[in-house]
């Protein structure tokens, strides 16, 4: 009983980090006459790593984590972009099953929206005659 208590605490713990590796906050506040503030708005992004499991550009990434059961699914943003880790941009059809990828996105209430999605290994094939 204590071993199952003990992983279950363990498990508790360990799988927020899966999902959220990363997290970064931007804060815009909005100034009226005078300098007063009139609205502020705040945007968390998150980033979540793993291979690809289903890939439809313009529409959703399913991405299989180490520690998940089943793919967590993303919503692709209308100005996705998709870069290599050294930031170059690549063609979304670089992204099949199977590639490992980094996921940056924003929680929209229920929804997880990708807004970039980083390629950590691309293979190129060369043809020589």
């Amino acid at each position: 009983m204590k071993k199952a208590l003990t992983l279950l605490c363990a498990i508790s713990i360990a799988a927020p980090m899966a999902f959220a590796a990363e997290m970064s906050t931007t804060e815009t506040t909005t100034t009226g006459a005078g300098g007063a503030a009139v609205s502020t708005s705040s945007t968390s992004t998150t980033t979540g790593a793993g291979t690809v499991t289903t890939f439809t550009p313009g529409s959703a990434i399913m991405v299989k984590t180490e520690s998940a059961a089943d793919p967590v699914s993303y919503q692709l943003s209308e100005k996705v972009t998709y870069v290599t880790a050294e930031g170059t941009v690549v063609e979304p059809s670089m992204i099949k099953a199977g590639v490992p990828v980094t996921v940056h996105y924003i929680k929209e209430g229920d929804r997880m929206v990708a807004d970039r999605v980083v390629v950590s290994e691309t293979t190129t094939t060369t043809t020589t005659e």
